[in-house]
């Protein structure tokens, strides 16, 4: 996370939040500092063996805050349907248009075929 809050990650337990730049919608957002104490105790492989709902997951292969969700969708062995979903270019936050339109499209086509 340092290199997503730079100098700032150094003094966040002490303000209590740091700010971060988002490229795609050009504005910094707030960072409240439980956010970083709940992350670092999520471990996202072990959650996904504990699963047993559908699950689907949305993610751009341009995404570089989120690492390839590919090793713990692997991990979900007990959900009785997933399905993962990559879309090309897209990053983090789905900016283009384009890119969020196919994300919509996705999800209402899941919640048609699972639920």
């Amino acid at each position: 996370m340092k290199n997503v809050f730079g100098k700032e990650y150094n003094t966040w337990e002490e303000r209590g939040e740091a700010s971060v730049y988002s490229k795609s919608r050009e504005a910094y957002f707030p960072i409240n500092y439980a956010f970083l104490e709940d992350a670092r105790s999520y471990n996202p492989e072990q959650s996904a063996k504990e699963l047993t709902q559908p699950l689907l997951v949305v993610q751009g292969d341009a995404d570089t805050t989120v690492q390839d969700s590919r090793q713990w969708f692997d991990n979900a062995t007990s959900v009785s349907s997933k399905k993962l979903v990559t879309i090309d270019g897209a990053n983090h936050t789905y900016a283009a248009d384009r890119d969020l339109e196919q994300v919509i499209e996705e999800i209402v086509l899941w919640f048609k075929e699972t639920l």
